[in-house]
């Protein structure tokens, strides 16, 4: 039998192997606990106010004031059965600087949407009383990556944008 150093050959496979198994198991449980959704690793019921997911995800938002959001992947039933990425579900507000605000509303064609049409996410982390949602697909287009679905609403008085989308 060869020896590698004080170990016999055998051996010393047995401990890599055993090294290589507990090396995987490891990373599996840390993408399950982690959820494996590109940070987006949340309590559903949680709002974030942290900028750098939303300004990576959505760069053609440029500078904002603030955000408000919340996310969680999409099927909670094989939330640990399959380690690595999962689809998931955004919605927030983005707050914009004025600058933003006066661009956007002079540059492209918005529409009203309906009176009675709300966010699916409560306005009151917003602090006003009053929106008036607008829609704009060359906004929507220009924001949203093609890897998502969903929609970017704006109220263009308020300088806030809502959206609701899905990786």
């Amino acid at each position: 039998m060869k020896r590698v150093g004080n170990l016999p050959e055998k051996k010393l496979m047995q401990y890599i192997v055993l090294l290589i198994f507990i090396s995987a198991v490891a990373i599996m449980l840390y993408s399950i606990l982690d959820k494996g959704n590109g940070n987006v690793n949340t309590n559903k019921d949680e709002i974030r106010t942290d900028k750098e997911p939303i300004s990576s995800r959505f760069p053609n938002l440029g500078e904002f004031n603030n955000c408000y959001w919340k996310a969680d992947i999409l099927d909670e039933n094989n939330r640990v059965s399959v380690p690595g990425p999962s689809s998931y579900w955004m919605k927030g507000f983005i707050v914009l600087n004025s600058k933003e605000v006066n661009s956007l509303k002079n540059e492209l064609k918005w529409s009203d949407v309906k009176s009675n049409w709300k966010p699916s996410l409560d306005t009151n982390i917003l602090n006003l009383k009053t929106f008036k949602w607008s829609y704009s697909e060359d906004f929507n287009n220009y924001i949203m990556s093609a890897s998502y679905v969903g929609k970017f609403y704006m109220d263009l008085e308020n300088g806030i944008v809502f959206f609701d989308v899905q990786k």
